[in-house]
């Protein structure tokens, strides 16, 4: 007949185990915080390939010199990370921070910061208090001297159901958009015909009374009008390159967000004489139906909300 264990037995064996335990947990408990630990430095590397691609699109925005902070909701707002690829590993909850960004020995050095009190207290980058462009807690995020620039800036506006880029926040408050989806195609021979079209057919359908008088050129040609297309400043001024000039106009077609336009719903017509927009770059106007995109400058007493980014673009309401 078999023996159960005695007393004795089952408490040496509990002692042993226990002491297995001992030593063993240590181990295995630094194993998964070092587990974490990684999987945080991870976290923080996506966070910060995210902030250097938005400084690439907002490169007007950077600090001159000094640190200057990148908050976490500014990342998820223009569609540079999801909200759900911002959370902590080593607790699971929502990551806190922001990502600092310094200008020293002639380049700028990103770094996560986790302490909210440092990144509360630091300057914020993505936010002009001069802009005249505010309503409420909305500030658009332009460049220095007003203009959006880089591959994808958070410059999208909803305005008469049609989405638009914005090109200027001008010094009266005032701001010039470009359409982004008013795709519209024509063969017209001349300039007065684009702009009867532009007058008599676009303009009647949108919102006029946002709508203000702005400069716009035809072929060097300048006057107040209602509405506009592309010129060759614009391309120049949406480019983020430093070496972009009207002599050098190939490096214009560097960080600019305006380029993409026409390399998606065709060869495009601006105002450069017996010139177009083909593949993103400047050519040689065709015969054929041009790619018309029209330009409208909108009130700077006009109610804005939004964000910006092409998810939830600004919307003039």
């Amino acid at each position: 007949m078999k023996k159960g264990f005695t007393l004795v037995e089952l408490i040496a064996v509990v002692a042993i185990l226990g002491l297995i335990a001992a030593i063993v947990y240590p181990s295995i408990n630094s194993i998964i915080k070092s587990s974490k630990d990684d999987s945080f430095e991870s976290q923080k590397k996506v966070v910060l390939k995210a902030a250097q691609e938005w400084g690439i699109d907002n490169v007007n925005l950077l600090p001159n010199s000094g640190k200057k902070s990148l908050t976490l909701s500014a990342l998820i707002n223009g569609g540079y990370i999801a909200n759900d690829e911002l959370k902590d590993p080593r607790d699971g909850k929502q990551l806190k921070g922001c990502v600092m960004v310094e200008y020293t020995s002639n380049q700028y050095k990103y770094s996560f910061e986790e302490s909210e009190s440092v990144c509360n207290s630091t300057s914020k980058l993505a936010y002009n208090s001069s802009s005249k462009l505010n309503h409420n807690t909305l500030v658009l995020l332009n460049s220095q001297d007003g203009y959006f620039k880089g591959s994808n800036p958070n410059n999208y506006l909803l305005f008469s159901d049609i989405l638009w880029r914005v090109l200027r926040v001008n010094d009266d408050g005032s701001f010039k958009i470009v359409s982004d989806d008013y795709n519209i195609s024509l063969n017209v021979k001349n300039d007065d015909e684009l702009m009867d079209y532009l007058e008599n057919t676009v303009y009647p359908s949108l919102d006029e009374d946002k709508i203000v008088l702005d400069n716009y050129c035809l072929d060097g040609m300048c006057d107040e009008n209602k509405i506009g297309i592309l010129n060759l400043a614009d391309i120049e001024n949406a480019s983020n390159n430093l070496n972009c000039t009207s002599e050098n106009i190939n490096e214009c077609y560097v960080g600019n967000f305006l380029t993409d336009y026409s390399k998606q719903y065709g060869d495009e017509y601006i105002s450069l004489d017996n010139h177009m927009l083909k593949d993103g770059k400047l050519d040689l106007k065709s015969d054929e139906n041009l790619v018309i995109r029209p330009v409208i400058t909108i009130s700077g007493d006009s109610d804005i909300k939004g964000t910006g980014s092409k998810k939830s673009p600004y919307v003039v309401i």
